[in-house]
């Protein structure tokens, strides 16, 4: 596969029309890349994902592992350093890859809008909150000034904001860090989007809050059908709150299905490992919590083989030397990218030779660079 070049502004042709009978998101192969002084950071790395309407994605994994990217690519605004993303990003039947910043942001509000995960930085901080949240109306909706405004202090009170008309008239920096991140939803909703991409929403609010903001966005999907990708590391609110779940490491998607078959049949270690590393009532208190060993990689020019191998307590010789494609698991009804995963024969048998010879995935490396 050929290197993706350098974004350059240009004008492609206009893609067709949107097929109602196509998936809100289709995701065909993604691969977003970033050219840095350490070599090609492979961030997103051929992804294919799927989301229909009225649904919620649920996109889990460690910081790193390019969920973040992953939004942020569909949305079409990465940075300087970003390389062209190549594959397929389609809503509504509609392609997006190479569309102009002039026709994406004709996209941006009513079709697809993101909440994104530092609301610091996404807020303008020279800008009151009235013509943050209005601006998007503005060009989108057929709404007066006034409707623009009192549209505008409704979603403030729908996400937890108290005395909304009073902080229309605030700077971001004169918010909490939780009022802050609720401006930013609120800003997300206000075009009223078919997907959303919510990039950990609730990260900088109390529970109580949490549970508000997602009751409402579970209510706009039940009454316009909105489609959501919730990008978060909370697997209670994914176990909870999703259809469908991915699992994402090292830029690629490891395990994605139903969320109760991802939760009930677990078949990748990594997603088995996450699942462990949770908190338990039944645990005496300040027990450890069984965290997978070792860190993400950089994934700088990675080698051609399993990229959780050397974290992995499946791991055979294989998985250092060979990549698992993203399969279908008929019998847990899930897709997974392993060789030997949890719960199946094979996985059993890869994990009782390796505590039998007392081995790890990373000794397993080093026997086989020395090999």
């Amino acid at each position: 596969m050929s290197l993706p070049t350098k974004t350059k502004t240009q004008s492609p042709p206009a893609g067709p029309a949107a097929d109602s009978d196509a998936p809100l998101l289709a995701i065909e192969d993604l691969r977003t890349w970033f050219d840095t002084p350490q070599g090609i950071v492979h961030a997103v790395d051929g992804v294919d994902l799927t989301l229909e309407r009225g649904k919620t994605l649920a996109l889990v994994g460690e910081s790193g592992s390019g969920k973040s990217v992953l939004g942020r690519s569909v949305m079409g605004i990465l940075g300087s350093h970003a390389l062209t993303p190549t594959g397929s990003v389609r809503i509504d039947g509609r392609e997006l890859r190479g569309k102009s910043r002039k026709e994406l942001r004709g996209l941006w509000g009513p079709v697809v809008s993101m909440v994104f995960q530092d609301p610091l930085t996404s807020l303008n901080p020279v800008r009151r909150l009235d013509v943050q949240l209005t601006e998007g109306m503005a060009v989108h909706l057929p709404l007066s000034k006034a409707d623009r405004l009192a549209r505008a202090v409704d979603l403030l009170r729908r996400v937890g904001i108290p005395e909304p008309e009073r902080r229309l008239r605030m700077y971001p920096h004169e918010l909490s860090g939780g009022m802050r991140q609720r401006v930013g939803i609120a800003i997300a909703l206000a075009c009223k989007p078919r997907l959303l991409i919510a990039d950990e929403p609730t990260t900088a609010l109390d529970v109580t809050i949490q549970r508000q903001i997602l009751d409402l966005l579970a209510e706009l999907q039940d009454l316009g059908g909105m489609g959501m990708i919730l990008i978060t590391h909370n697997l209670g609110v994914a176990a909870g709150r999703s259809d469908d779940i991915a699992v994402m490491y090292a830029g690629q998607i490891i395990e994605k299905g139903p969320t109760k078959n991802v939760f009930k049949h677990t078949r990748h270690p990594y997603t088995s490992a996450l699942l462990g590393s949770l908190p338990r009532l039944e645990d005496p208190p300040h027990s450890t919590l069984a965290a997978p060993p070792g860190r993400p990689p950089v994934v700088v020019d990675p080698p051609r083989r399993c990229r959780f191998a050397e974290r992995c307590s499946h791991a055979q010789a294989r998985c250092l030397s060979e990549a698992p494609t993203l399969d279908q698991d008929t019998s847990a009804g899930t897709s997974v990218a392993c060789f030997f995963p949890v719960g199946t024969g094979r996985g059993t048998d890869a994990l009782k030779r390796n505590q039998e010879a007392g081995r790890t995935a990373a000794g397993l490396a080093v026997e086989r660079s020395v090999a």
